[in-house]
């Protein structure tokens, strides 16, 4: 009852929850927000669907969310910051989608060239 009770206030409120099972209240909150964003839609016409953006203390902690909302959510994970430790969320890291959408802008030669600049860049 007194989850309910929290997550009732979390949907409800700017108030946040700082009690034992903040990440479930938190996974559930986001599940809630996802599975009704067709309503978001219906109230917001003139913006397109807005990112949730999660913000934990921790990498650690970000990535246990982040493997959370993968449970129910297969795609539109972005996780920024190169300390994740996450196999789960290696697809997600900025740095790999930026890399397999240049692999469809590039040519060949432009990404040889690109992988080299690169190189010299992080051993430099």
């Amino acid at each position: 009852m007194a989850g309910f009770v929290y997550f009732s206030l979390a949907v409800e409120s700017d108030i946040s929850v700082s009690l034992v099972g903040k990440t479930f209240l938190g996974l559930q909150l986001v599940k809630v927000l996802l599975d009704n964003a067709h309503r978001w839609d219906q109230l917001n016409f003139t913006r397109p669907r807005s990112p949730i953006l999660v913000v934990c203390y921790t990498n650690h902690a970000l990535d246990q969310f982040l493997e959370g909302i993968h449970d129910f959510l297969k795609e539109g994970i972005v996780r920024i910051g190169g300390r994740s430790k996450s196999q789960v969320l290696e697809n997600f890291t900025l740095k790999n989608i930026r890399k397999k959408q240049l692999q469809f802008i590039l040519t060949q030669e432009q990404r040889r060239l690109f992988s080299r600049v690169h190189f010299l860049l992080a051993t430099s």
